[in-house]
């Protein structure tokens, strides 16, 4: 977990734990220009999705898109080249073959699609020339296999079978389908090195689609005639050239509505892939079905298509029904539900919301009479109709059932002006997100609402509607309607394991093994890892439910978890979510952020998350209950459901936690899964087996935070906003900046609900190149001169003091003016008052000295301005400040020119203002109040590694409000040179200090501000095994104790110096107290995690 300073009118930056990926196969996807109008050869559309698919397909890859063909620098820096575009004349490679071909001499990649598999000759276009044996087309060939040549290929639509599928490298996971879609056939490959071409399947087309006679793209006799003989035609190939480098290419792609279909999309993305050198996993590349909306963003001259009938019809289209797109490209899909009498011709059980048996209720529920509303068809024309209810109610009724298992449940109800925001839940189980059932005119059916997966048992369940409010405009009836609930059985689960091999599985193997049918995971006894070790998944997974049964042995302190959402770094570690997994002692069952927010649900807890990071925790079951659910050193049942923005874990059969979390930017709603097997010490063993995934769909996740347009005066020929797409004029040092600036917003896909917010199309990002926080550099401007009183720029990154932008004079080289990020992607304008160096020569410096977690800084447009600027804040994503847990906080009062505290909200009444800061204060971890109201500060310079004897950088500085004007103006060093401090507090004639594995005391009995001798050792045994939660939190108590913590991964035997073990006292998690006159310490409680904080 990240240590937290204690928040008093105190802007305090701070570094917390990275995350390391090696090194990535980089891929330049080409987008010719759109042409063929609405859903035909959308270049830069389909590029897009096909690009994201990459992006997110769980292998390492670095990816980058450009409209126009390269340059030599940028080419050469590539593993592989992907042209999506027109092709013959309009051919973006026309010219340039010399180019391609040295960059694939060099072992360079290519993958044409569509047009691009053929390139323009002289003399194409006339019909009497033999193309055959043209110079340039021989030379297209030699680099990628096979041709679309004039005259000879065929370009007609039909129906591509692709089931007969080769074993080979672009193949894997690929099932047999079939596309309708303009695939040339009848490619021209004939030349020596034909022997180096794989087709990737085999098809036979209708000769009827085939033009007699010959035509430039639609007809050949040779054509006519292999088709005749039976001569199977292929539309996708491998070619291993001879020279170097691979070539896949893919004659489909005119119809952009088919990269919605996902055994393509895996077939391209493993094809691309192979070109670059890289694996492709067993299971081949996965990535989402992109959304509607995704298919729709980039495309112009739309229709009249919506993303809901869109939507339709590409769910349709992925269960293999073969669209005929073309045909809608005149105006509106005519996909939808017919109007129809609700819960007719649909499978699944029916249950009438009126015939259901009320169990609980407020207000009045009972049947209401449908046939007055004539506008929609209620079933069985009526519905069960609750009213005289108000916010917070629960109705709950009978659902019964014949046979126990898992459904999907779907709700029909009714939307009218009073009706109520509701929420559902079966067994106590929620279900999905709240629904408004408003509308502002009239009375409607909603047709099936999906509500989500639940387990039902044999006869009478639970079913109940809460009253979660209403919407603003709504009149406040607060009604319920139900028609009837759709019951489907699910019996898709699954299953991940073979119970014999690894296969589908990716992980160190020798750690991993399989043993009587169970993943096994083993440390030996006396070994520690150098880090928790994973075994991946080859999938990904979205909204699921997870089924296992799992068992842990060995060392007591042996545990695992299961991550899930989760991205896999290169140097082994992992990030995102993890359901915890160990004995049942302490963590089992609890959900935690791996090398992220730590610890996020205790067992027997609900935690909601806001969109800002504040927490809410809601107490069902006592956690120390949950150990006696788990069977020591037996097979124990787990399963974990994640469903949008909700995480539950099951013990057992008993819901042990439950997360929702909004938190902008740090949530994710999709990733792979792995297993853990933590560090140690060994011996230690982890076994799961009866691994079960049920797919429950994917849920959108919120938008991206919106930018902020930038104005100001930029300096003329500096490129400072880097507008040119390169690192002219600037001086680079290190490898943080290899590759130049980042075009486009390259966070949201990886960062939901975070972007960029750069200005133009480019800027520089320290982690947006390697995706890793390891790599460290300097950006030097070339010198400009000061023209207007005020400056501004971007920045965005970590807050630690070694990510930083800086102004700096030219002349003495000294920094004027300094700025961080806020451990956010999301750049922010800061502003620099430059009135002092008017007409004086300046440089930007962009500074990336960190390789730890948050280690990089992101930069963007330097501007002047006449007068100093306002607040330039990128707005929250729509919706979020109706966010209840934030409803009662208003803008911090008052005129602040620091933006961070401008920028804050506060309770009503309260103020927020700046008291102390950078360069006074750096790296405060801790600190405390004395009797004169002055503020003592712990600079912690040696975390988060305790430093050699003597050695120690850590200091304690006293800050003073001496003319009581609220500046705490006044400094001063109390005391230097110690050692990974993180606690203090002031009394009884000095001051406490925690420096792991000491507790010192530094008398000052005078009180004059400086220590009457060197600190005195009073306890020590602290554990340093993980310095984020070491000895922490120093507080008086009213009983005259000094109080403080420990979190859980700290292994301590606490005593005087010198003393024996059987004196000591151990401990791991809890909050202890140390008596100050009567020199006595005791452990206060035990069972915590990873606290920070006590009062």
């Amino acid at each position: 977990m990240n240590m937290r300073c204690r928040a008093f009118a105190l802007i305090a930056f701070w570094i917390s734990g990275g995350m390391v990926t090696g090194a990535e196969k980089r891929i330049l996807f080409l987008a010719g220009k759109d042409s063929h109008g609405w859903g035909t050869h959308q270049h830069f559309g389909g590029t897009m999705v096909l690009s994201a698919g990459m992006k997110r397909g769980g292998v390492p890859v670095e990816v980058e898109v450009v409209g126009e063909w390269p340059s030599d620098e940028l080419l050469s820096k590539q593993d592989a080249l992907v042209i999506y575009s027109d092709g013959w004349g309009h051919h973006p490679a026309n010219g340039k073959l010399a180019t391609l071909k040295r960059f694939m001499d060099a072992g360079g990649g290519l993958t044409v699609i569509h047009w691009a598999t053929g390139l323009g000759s002289p003399g194409d276009g006339n019909k009497t020339k033999d193309q055959r044996g043209d110079p340039v087309r021989r030379q297209w060939r030699n680099l990628v296999g096979a041709d679309f040549e004039p005259w000879h290929s065929v370009s007609r639509f039909w129906d591509a079978s692709f089931e007969k599928l080769p074993v080979h490298e672009v193949t894997r996971g690929v099932r047999p389908f079939v596309v309708h879609d303009e695939c040339y056939f009848h490619l021209r490959c004939d030349d020596p090195e034909h022997k180096h071409v794989t087709p990737l399947h085999g098809a036979l087309p209708p000769v009827s689609v085939i033009d007699p006679g010959r035509s430039m793209d639609s007809g050949s006799v040779s054509a006519v005639e292999a088709v005749k003989k039976g001569e199977l035609q292929y539309c996708a190939w491998g070619f291993e050239r001879p020279e170097g480098g691979r070539t896949f290419g893919y004659t489909g792609g005119h119809t952009h509505w088919n990269w919605g279909r996902d055994e393509l999309r895996m077939l391209i993305l493993n094809g691309i892939y192979w070109t670059a050198g890289g694996e492709v996993p067993a299971n081949g590349i996965h990535s989402r079905r992109p959304r509607s909306e995704e298919m729709l963003e980039h495309l112009k001259g739309n229709p009249g298509w919506t993303p809901k009938a869109l939507q339709i019809a590409l769910d349709r289209a992925g269960t293999g029904e073969l669209i005929t797109w073309n045909q809608y490209r005149g105006g509106p899909l005519p996909f939808g539900k017919p109007k129809a009498k609700p819960g007719g011709g649909e499978p699944g059980l029916i249950v009438e919301g009126e015939s259901m048996k009320v169990l609980k209720d407020a207000g009045r529920p009972r049947s209401q009479k449908m046939s007055g509303f004539g506008l929609d068809v209620w079933s069985a024309n009526a519905q069960l109709w609750w009213t005289d209810a108000k916010s917070g109610d629960i109705l709950e009724l009978e659902l019964k059932v014949a046979k126990a298992g898992e459904y999907e449940l779907h709700l029909a109800g009714t939307k009218a002006m009073d009706y109520a925001i509701q929420s559902f839940a079966v067994n106590g189980v929620t279900l999905g997100k709240p629904i408004d059932f408003f509308q502002p005119t009239g009375v409607s059916h909603t047709e099936d609402l999906k509500l989500g997966a639940a387990t039902l048992q044999a006869g009478a369940n639970r079913f109940s509607v809460k009253i979660e409010g209403a919407h603003p405009k709504a009149l406040k009836g607060h009604m319920v309607g139900i028609d009837y609930l759709r019951l489907i059985e699910v019996k898709g689960r699954a299953s991940l394991f073979d119970g014999k091999t690894l296969q589908g599985w990716e992980g160190n193997k020798k750690w991993w093994s399989v043993q009587e049918g169970a993943l096994v995971g083993t440390i030996p006894a006396g070994q520690k890892l150098g880090h928790n070790e994973f075994l991946w998944w080859a999938g990904e997974g979205h909204d699921f439910e997870l089924r296992m049964r799992g068992r842990v042995s060995g060392d007591p302190s042996a545990n695992s978890g299961v991550q899930i959402r989760s991205q896999r770094r290169e140097d082994g570690h992992a990030a995102g979510y993890q359901a915890d997994f160990d004995d049942g002692a302490v963590w089992m069952g609890r959900i935690y952020d791996e090398h992220g927010r730590g610890l996020m649900v205790e067992r027997g807890t609900t935690v909601v998350i806001d969109e800002g990071g504040q927490r809410e925790a809601t107490v069902f079951r006592k956690a120390e209950e949950y150990r006696a659910l788990v069977k020591k050193g037996g097979w124990n049942e787990y399963v974990i459901r994640a469903a949008g923005p909700r995480i539950q874990t099951w013990i057992n059969g008993t819901l042990a936690s439950e997360l929702v979390d909004h938190q902008l930017g740090q949530h994710d709603y999709s990733g792979r899964i792995a297993i853990q097997l933590h560090s140690g010490p060994g011996p230690a063993r982890v076994e799961f087996k009866d691994l079960e995934f049920l797919d429950l769909g994917k849920t959108e996740p919120p938008k991206s935070l919106a930018g902020v347009k930038r104005v100001g005066i930029v300096p003329e020929e500096k490129n400072l906003g880097f507008e040119e797409g390169t690192l002219r004029g600037w001086t680079v040092e290190g490898e943080v900046w290899k590759g130049g600036p980042v075009k486009g917003d390259t966070v949201t896909p990886r960062r939901p609900g975070q972007s960029s917010n750069h200005d133009g199309g480019f800027w520089v990002g320290g982690y947006e190149r390697t995706h890793a926080d390891d790599g460290q550099g300097v950006l030097t401007s070339q010198p400009f001169k000061v023209t207007h009183p005020w400056g501004s720029f971007l920045v965005g990154g970590g807050s630690g003091p070694a990510t930083r932008v800086e102004l700096v004079a030219a002349k003495s080289g000294q920094v004027i003016f300094s700025a961080r990020g806020k451990q956010l992607e999301t750049m922010q304008a800061v502003n620099a008052d430059l009135r002092k160096h008017l007409g004086k020569s300046i440089h930007v410096r962009v500074v990336d000295e960190s390789s730890g977690p948050w280690g990089h800084v992101n930069y963007d447009d330097f501007r002047f301005h006449k007068k100093k600027p306002g607040r330039q804040v990128a707005p929250s994503v729509k919706g979020g400040g109706s966010n209840p847990l934030l409803s009662h906080l208003v803008p911090n009062p008052g005129e602040h020119e620091n933006e961070t505290v401008a920028g804050m909200r506060v309770p009503k009444g309260f103020e927020v203002d700046l008291i102390a800061q950078e360069p006074e204060l750096t790296q405060p971890i801790a600190f405390t109040f004395d009797e004169r109201g002055r503020i003592w500060v712990v600079e912690a310079h040696s975390y988060p590694q305790r430093q050699p004897k003597g050695q120690g950088r850590d200091r304690i500085v006293i800050f003073e409000d001496a003319d009581v004007n609220g500046s705490f103006e006044k400094r001063s060093v109390f005391a230097r040179g110690l050692n990974l401090v993180s606690g203090i507090e002031v009394g009884f004639g000095g001051v406490w200090v925690g420096a792991a594995p000491e507790l010192l005391f530094i008398p000052d009995k005078d009180r004059d501000d400086v220590p009457d001798r060197d600190p005195v050792v009073l306890l020590d045994g602290w554990g340093l095994q993980d310095t984020h939660e070491t000895l922490n939190s120093f507080t008086w108590g009213p009983d005259g104790w000094l109080y403080g913590n420990q979190g859980v991964f700290c292994h301590s035997l606490i005593g005087k110096p010198a003393s024996g073990q059987n004196e000591r006292t151990e401990m791991r998690a809890g909050v202890w107290r140390y008596h100050p006159t009567k020199d006595e310490f005791e452990v206060f409680s035990h069972g915590c995690s990873n606290q920070w904080g006590i009062d």
